[in-house]
């Protein structure tokens, strides 16, 4: 499934013929003898390409996307956040010591190429085994430290998941520190950072900057006028409902719905609902965003 979905368009496409090709719906005698055939060519539908929209960063620098990609050589962040401190929690025993040197190098130095203020070169690191499970007293433990060292509590922790058993980490960290404590938490597997290039860092600085409330970019003020005009407020909402795996009937289904909070369309809410097993339809729309 992963490995399809990297796959460009005509890939996709191929593959999909393949698949109809293995699995001969159109010679199935049941469905020669009702006279039914199986078009092996897509059906074609007439689209249109839209506008790329220009991208405003930090200074003024605007991007102009290409096939849907686009390079932040140069560029600093529209509105970097405030790292006013920063630890670091590493549960991977294979971490070595040059790993976590690498790890606290490239963050630094990606950071700063960003805009963002704060990350210092060298964070306290506090290394951690996952088998008892303590992951709150963790995250007040690097706390503590940073405090005696810095003098102050950190807003940020980074942490280095081992590469199997990393989920159930990852969402105790993120319970810990998203609810019960209040620290933004970045989660990152040893394996991957240890060996992180450039543009590794860049992308986990994206990720840090809009943790701690900083916005990496926004749409330019005239490039879609719907949604940027202030005089005529707009909201731009999104919605899913994730359902529960086969044979699980009784389990509940859940729906998300977020909604832009800034004129910038840049920040986002989000309310979450459990509701009846399989429903298509989110149940609670009304009361979610209201």
């Amino acid at each position: 499934m992963v490995e399809f979905s990297r796959l460009r368009p005509e890939g996709r496409l191929q593959s999909i013929r393949n698949g109809l090709q293995v699995l001969g719906y159109g010679s199935t005698p049941c469905l020669q003898e009702l006279g039914v055939s199986v078009d092996p060519n897509p059906m074609a539908i007439e689209g249109r390409i839209l506008p790329k929209p220009t991208l405003l960063y930090g200074k003024g620098a605007t991007v102009q996307p290409r096939n849907g990609q686009w390079s932040m050589e140069g560029k600093t962040l529209y509105e970097p956040a405030r790292v006013q401190g920063c630890a670091i929690i590493i549960y991977d025993r294979r971490f070595r010591p040059q790993a976590e040197l690498h790890l606290k190098q490239s963050l630094f130095n990606a950071s700063r190429m960003l805009g963002i203020q704060g990350i210092p070169p060298d964070p306290p690191v506090l290394r951690k085994t996952a088998i008892d499970g303590q992951y709150w007293n963790h995250l007040k433990e690097v706390a503590i430290i940073h405090k005696s060292v810095k003098g102050n509590l950190p807003n940020l922790i980074i942490v280095v998941l081992p590469e199997f058993g990393a989920e159930d980490i990852y969402n105790r960290i993120k319970n810990a520190g998203d609810i019960k404590i209040g620290v933004a938490t970045q989660c990152m597997k040893g394996g991957k950072c240890a060996q992180g290039s450039e543009g590794y860092y860049v992308n986990v600085c994206l990720q840090i900057n809009a943790r701690l409330g900083g916005i990496n970019f926004i749409l330019k003020p005239d490039a879609i006028p719907l949604l940027t005009d202030t005089t005529v407020p707009a909201i731009v909402m999104g919605a899913d409902v994730t359902h529960p795996p086969p044979g699980q009937s009784a389990w509940p289904s859940y729906a998300a719905v977020v909604g832009c909070v800034d004129s910038s369309n840049s920040k986002y809410i989000a309310v979450s609902r459990a509701q009846a097993p399989r429903a298509e339809m989110i149940q609670d729309l009304g009361d979610m965003v209201a």
